[in-house]
């Protein structure tokens, strides 16, 4: 595993669009830099096929505290991105590749960031007493959604990207979870605890006609829309393991697609649909794994003694 250093910079001025305050930081040499030291490196290291592989990013405690990371998934290079103290998490690429939107409790408070893909400009989108977490990007990169306790639960909200215009589009008195757009920005999947038990709804981008898609007595979380649309990935523990399935999204044909006894969680479908990360636990420490979009051909891409959480893909 090959370790990029970290460049201390000076983040800069916000734009003049953005409301809230800039904060100042220490990260790497930037996101897109980030990108191309990858793809330089793989060139080096492996040829051109391994040029073309797509980066990844997840949460790691690696150094001390959960940061977000980059790695190529050819030849394992791995980059700290935001670098920071306190613990960054639940990170989101925007689907235009310019920003990283993350949780982060640098303010000591639990609020959602959005750190721009040059690495110089850090932008604070939410300000609340209350834990902001769990971004997700509309398709167009034009809004934010997340999940907020401001509400006394986890309900999920909905903002500019630029932290403006917020909006509640649940309230229950159980949480609403885990929210993804489709990839046509006319609806949102989540998870909620508000028939008593874990289960995936999708509602409309505005909040309106919620649908139950699932229905077991077991948890079902962590859903994941593929980029098609066809299908909505997920966690279930209905066979007594957590693993992932595959569904239609009406909630029909719903289909095991990992079989093992360590927990698989957080799946994320590749740009191309082709192939799905996933967090296991399966050889004993939470690591990073990819398979075909079919649980096909699973492969280990993090090898640590820490905990390797929550994969992205780079868009």
């Amino acid at each position: 595993m090959i370790y990029a250093p970290v460049i201390p910079i000076t983040l800069a001025r916000l734009d003049h669009d953005y409301p809230v305050a800039p904060v100042v930081a220490r990260v790497g040499v930037g996101l897109l830099g980030v990108i191309m030291l990858l793809s330089l490196l793989a060139v080096l290291m492996g040829g051109l096929l391994a040029s073309c592989a797509r980066p990844i990013s997840f949460l790691s405690m690696r150094e001390g505290n959960w940061d977000v990371y980059a790695m190529d998934t050819r030849v394992q290079i791995v980059y700290n991105l935001t670098h920071n103290p306190t613990d960054d998490y639940f990170a989101a690429w925007s689907p235009d590749g310019t920003r990283l939107a993350f949780r982060s409790a640098r303010d000591n408070n639990e609020d959602i960031y959005v750190l721009s893909s040059d690495g110089r400009h850090l932008w604070r989108l939410t300000d609340h007493l209350a834990r902001d977490v769990d971004p997700a990007w509309s398709p167009d990169s034009n809004e934010i959604a997340f999940v907020s306790y401001r509400a006394g639960t986890g309900e999920i909200f909905v903002m500019d990207s630029t932290g403006g215009n917020l909006r509640e589009l649940t309230e229950n008195t159980a949480e609403d979870l885990g929210p993804d757009w489709s990839p046509d920005g006319r609806q949102i999947v989540f998870y909620s605890l508000r028939n008593g038990n874990s289960e995936i709804y999708v509602m409309d981008a505005d909040g309106g006609n919620p649908l139950r898609l699932t229905h077991h007595e077991a948890k079902e979380r962590f859903p994941a829309w593929s980029r098609d649309g066809r299908q909505i990935a997920f966690v279930s523990d209905r066979n007594g393991n957590d693993d992932i399935y595959l569904m239609a999204t009406d909630g029909s044909q719903v289909r095991q697609i990992t079989f093992t006894l360590g927990s698989d969680w957080h799946p994320s479908w590749s740009p191309d649909g082709q192939q799905i990360l996933f967090q296991s636990y399966r050889d004993g420490n939470a690591e990073v794994y990819i398979m075909n979009a079919d649980g096909s051909d699973v492969r280990r891409l993090t090898y640590t003694i820490t905990q390797e959480w929550f994969p992205i893909w780079w868009p």
